[in-house]
């Protein structure tokens, strides 16, 4: 079984929606517009996972606030989850004797900016009214 059958079998397992294309699997967070993404080359053994989100996810985390919820916690617990899946699928690659360059870390930064920007333009125009 090849490590991406391998890695999908897991997806699947795990109830988890993705998209495959060439060299590249997009696993998409449930409820929230973030996505992790594994790109592959079976050639030279190598894998680079990063964590990126769809521009929509602005929107969902001023609605978030809206109603109310605890944005940093649902935020934190999104990021915790999909951590964790990129742990199961990093030893499966390393168990097929891939190299894995990390790069979620970005990812999560950038998430967590977005969600600083949106809750100063939710606190100013709270002000405003």
């Amino acid at each position: 079984m090849s490590v991406v059958d391998e890695i999908t079998v897991y997806l699947k397992k795990e109830g988890l929606k993705f998209q495959k294309r060439k060299g590249t699997l997009t696993i998409f967070y449930p409820d929230l517009e973030i996505q992790l993404v594994l790109k592959i080359d079976e050639s030279s053994r190598k894998a680079v996972l990063s964590l990126d989100y769809d521009v929509e996810l602005r929107d969902h985390i001023a609605d978030l606030f809206d109603s109310g919820e605890d944005v940093e916690d649902i935020i934190d617990t999104a990021i915790s989850e999909i951590r964790d899946i990129a742990v199961n699928i990093s030893n499966i690659l390393e168990s097929k004797g891939y190299s894995i360059e990390d790069k979620i870390s970005e990812g999560e930064k950038d998430i967590r900016d977005l969600m600083e920007e949106v809750l100063e333009e939710y606190e100013e125009y709270s002000e405003l009214e």
